[in-house]
């Protein structure tokens, strides 16, 4: 499905508020960055997943929070981009970025997640997770 494309007023402020939340992450202010996130999603209409702006917000809106290290932010992030991203390589993406943000908040179902993770998609899966997550995924059950 091709995404519909904004109407120009909405696309331009959009722009202004994506650079500006990648400009405050670089400058080491996540919680800033996750701020004008919030704004750059609730600038798009809804529905949310007509538009391919909503991917790259809900996308920036995961990093965001994990580097602000604000695990509800990163629910609610995940919660978005499983929304919008609906074909076989998104639910892909989003699954991966289930697995990074369970392992990086240690929650207590993040190692049967990953082991799920890799019985479903292989090691392909793990490409942005430390080698000790995929240890763990690997790692007996029954321990």
């Amino acid at each position: 499905m091709t995404a519909a494309t904004l109407p120009a007023e909405i696309a331009s402020r959009w722009r202004e508020l994506a650079t500006e939340a990648g400009a405050r992450q670089r400058a080491g202010d996540p919680a800033g960055a996750l701020a004008l996130t919030e704004q750059a999603w609730q600038v798009l209409p809804e529905p949310h997943a007509q538009w391919g702006e909503s991917s790259m917000t809900a996308q920036g809106g995961i990093q965001f929070a994990r580097a602000a290290d604000d695990i509800d932010q990163a629910w609610t992030w995940l919660n978005r981009a499983k929304e919008v991203y609906t074909s076989e390589s998104g639910t892909f993406l989003v699954a991966c970025w289930e697995g990074e943000l369970r392992w990086h908040f240690r929650t207590e179902d993040a190692v049967p997640y990953l082991r799920d993770l890799l019985r479903v998609y292989g090691t392909r899966a793990f490409r942005t997770l430390p080698e000790e997550a995929l240890a763990a995924a690997r790692s007996d059950s029954r321990a």
